[in-house]
């Protein structure tokens, strides 16, 4: 079964679904911005190559942050500067 992603407005419960070309069943991390995540998984469409990649949703760009050449990487935890309100 593919995996099947969704963005939730938190204020109004609204689900959105959305169609992306990764495989990735957990961590994944809004970026600062809000206009993409980071996951740890695969590129999808093909690529297994196992890391951290970034999706920019206004584009639908996948960047690689960090390939696991060997080993395994299990999780990860985005640390940044809380954004000022």
């Amino acid at each position: 079964m593919p995996i099947r992603y969704s963005l939730v407005d938190l204020k109004t419960g609204q689900r959105k679904e959305l169609q992306l070309p990764i495989k990735a069943s957990s961590e994944l991390f809004l970026d600062k911005e809000g206009n993409g995540f980071y996951f740890l998984g695969e590129k999808g469409n093909g690529n297994t190559e196992r890391g951290i990649y970034h999706y920019d949703m206004r584009t639908s760009e996948i960047e690689t942050v960090f390939l696991q050449k060997e080993g395994f990487i299990n999780n990860f935890t985005l640390i940044s500067e809380p954004v000022s309100k």
